[in-house]
């Protein structure tokens, strides 16, 4: 029959171009070997290994040459290296004894090779709507066996045509599975530019990501089971998504997304991606952006970043410095440097410290100080201070619920006070009056508040109360012989 082969090399497929409409007999063969019709090509075409080959050569005829390829541009090779910690490699003649894992764009398979688990994924049909890609895992029937499976094998290729390919597998464990390509990453298929769609779904997201529209996407808030770690990580708010990853997990696990767009400004939109309620997102996508232009935009991040921290780095003080400016004074209110472990951007904190808080017992600095002024004590301030259980027995100390608390003058005179100096920890302003305090201990008292969990005897807010009491009438006192002495 006068029919044209071409090996399609990008595609890894066999196509068959016929003038007319082949005999009936030919169309029953193609279809009982699988093969399909493209309707745009106007041929039949399948996927390219020795069964197909036989059948293409028999159908095109002897005088027809089977090595004639398509000119087809370089096959596509993404502007990211990896995903999830996953390299992404051009070549699979690499040691799979000292990687596991990585994406192969030479055989389009996405491997890990690991002792007690082997595991290939064909990528060939990989975000290809209506196809499905092949999965194959193998694992040793004992599950704590030392021997290894892929004993012999060198490379990720040796790996993929040995098991694979040509199907010769060890004496274990085979599970093969067809999984939705829709539903299956690859770094390998080149995705074109979206335009700025009505509806916004998680396709356009994706897509928007691999193209790289979307240029930047941080956190907005995770929360778990542990409410107490969340909140020490600041819920992870402020945290910078590996946009590639993201879309990794967008495309294989994409139950209980949703995408809103928040603004719109012309070309340029931003974006909530959220799983539930648990997952917050915001991207950042300009319909303009291309990935030269994206790594431009990280890269001005970057210098941001680099810019903000060298300024605030310079600001920092000596240790000499910090001495000379804690040599005399009792409290001081000091600027702080830290870092946002979410961001990574130095930060300023206020404390207010006493003058050994500043170092270490070897006299080395335990903050990186911006800048210190002298805190003024003032008698009738409220402080709250932590130390020694010993302080509670001290009547110049008031214990409320859960602080301890003082006056400043009894503060001043603590710290003069060679006893009781070493056992003040730190000490903390407290925003409250002398009323509201007093209010709060009554309320205790009387029962009014209570702590259900952890009983706390009303004795203790009985004599909290009459130190109050007491504190309140010595400067009272105080201010009047100040005054005597005045005139």
């Amino acid at each position: 029959m006068n029919a044209k082969l071409v090996v399609n090399q990008e595609c890894h497929g066999l196509e068959l171009y016929f003038p007319e409409k082949p005999d009936e007999e030919v169309l029953m063969q193609l279809k009982s070997a699988r093969w399909r019709y493209h309707r745009a090509k106007k041929c039949w075409y399948a996927k390219q290994n020795d069964t197909n080959q036989a059948i293409a050569e028999q159908i095109a005829g002897g005088s027809i040459k089977a090595d004639e390829t398509t000119s087809a541009a370089a096959p596509f090779f993404p502007a990211y290296d990896r995903v999830n910690d996953i390299p992404i490699c051009k070549s699979s003649d690499l040691s799979c004894w000292e990687t596991h894992y990585g994406y192969f764009q030479d055989i389009q398979a996405y491997m890990e090779v690991r002792v007690q688990q082997i595991r290939i994924v064909d990528l060939h049909n990989a975000l290809t709507p209506g196809r499905e890609c092949e999965q194959l895992v193998l694992q040793p029937h004992d599950p704590y066996s030392s021997e290894c499976l892929y004993s012999g094998l060198n490379t990720f290729r040796d790996v993929y045509e040995k098991f694979f390919v040509r199907r010769e597998l060890p004496d274990c464990h085979v599970y093969t599975s067809a999984l939705k390509s829709m539903n299956v990453f690859t770094p390998f298929k080149e995705i074109k530019p979206i335009k700025i769609p009505a509806k916004w779904t998680l396709p356009h997201v994706w897509k928007a990501i691999l193209s790289g529209q979307i240029y930047e996407g941080h956190c907005a808030g995770r929360y778990t089971d542990d409410y107490a770690y969340d909140a020490a990580v600041n819920f992870r708010s402020g945290v910078q998504l590996y946009l590639p990853s993201f879309a990794k997990e967008l495309i294989e696990s994409p139950s209980g997304w949703r995408v809103y767009a928040d603004h719109t400004d012309g070309d340029q939109v931003q974006l909530s991606v959220d799983c539930y309620t648990f997952n917050l997102n915001t991207l950042q996508f300009d319909a303009r952006c291309d990935w030269p232009e994206n790594k431009r935009h990280a890269q001005e991040r970057a210098d941001r970043l680099a810019a903000h921290n060298s300024e605030m780095e310079s600001r920092r003080l000596s240790h000499e410095q910090v001495k000379a400016l804690t040599d005399s004074g009792l409290l001081f209110d000091a600027k702080i440097m830290t870092t946002n472990e979410n961001t990574d951007y130095h930060e300023e904190e206020s404390k207010t410290l006493l003058r050994r808080q500043f170092f270490y017992d070897d006299e080395t600095l335990r903050y990186d100080v911006l800048s210190i002024i002298e805190h003024p004590i003032q008698d009738g301030d409220l402080l709250e201070i932590e130390g020694c259980a010993e302080l509670q027995n001290d009547p110049r100390v008031i214990h409320t619920a859960d602080h301890l608390v003082v006056s400043g003058k009894a503060l001043t005179e603590m710290l003069h006070e060679e006893r009781t100096e070493q056992m003040i920890g730190s000490v903390t302003i407290r925003r409250q009056t002398w009323e509201q305090l007093r209010e709060s201990l009554d309320d205790w008292r009387c029962g009014r508040t209570q702590n259900l969990f952890n009983p706390i005897p009303r004795s203790r807010f009985v004599e909290a109360i009459a130190r109050l009491d007491a504190e309140q009438e010595r400067l009272a006192d105080s201010t009047v012989m100040e005054e005597k002495n005045h005139a």
